[in-house]
């Protein structure tokens, strides 16, 4: 029973390319736990932006069309951590 030198190339070549995608697999999944990808949290994360009025127009129909600063919606949204609570005012 003599086996050939090319037969036994392949099928080194064969389970070495399966050895490698099972590390590869295995080197995703803890990846991917280690940094959180695949934890199924169901926290919310709180939103820290809040629409207020246009400072600069104001709201007002005939000055929020031309305003750059809002570009004519006549609201902005803010960050209300860089903010203190008294100063916004916010939009529904």
């Amino acid at each position: 029973m003599s086996f050939s030198k090319r037969s036994l190339g392949q099928s080194l070549k064969y389970r070495w390319g399966v050895v490698g995608v099972i590390f590869a697999v295995a080197g995703l999944i803890w990846f991917a736990n280690s940094t959180g990808i695949m934890r199924n949290t169901k926290d919310v994360q709180e939103n820290l932006n809040v629409k207020i009025v246009c400072p600069r127009c104001e709201g007002e129909p005939g000055r929020k069309e031309n305003c750059a600063l809002c570009r004519g919606t006549g609201y902005l949204w803010v960050d209300k951590t860089k903010y203190l609570p008294g100063e916004i005012e916010s939009v529904e």
